[in-house]
């Protein structure tokens, strides 16, 4: 048996990563584009 997903693609145009947060972690900020393809 096989299952097939289709996963709609995207593309960033833009990320930027803040400076790292007292828990360790980063804030991100990004811009993306979604795109009529498939991965």
């Amino acid at each position: 048996m096989s299952i097939t997903v289709r996963v709609p693609a995207k593309v960033n145009v833009q990320l930027a990563v803040g400076a790292p947060r007292p828990d360790g972690y980063h804030d991100l900020a990004n811009v993306f584009l979604a795109v009529g393809l498939y991965d």
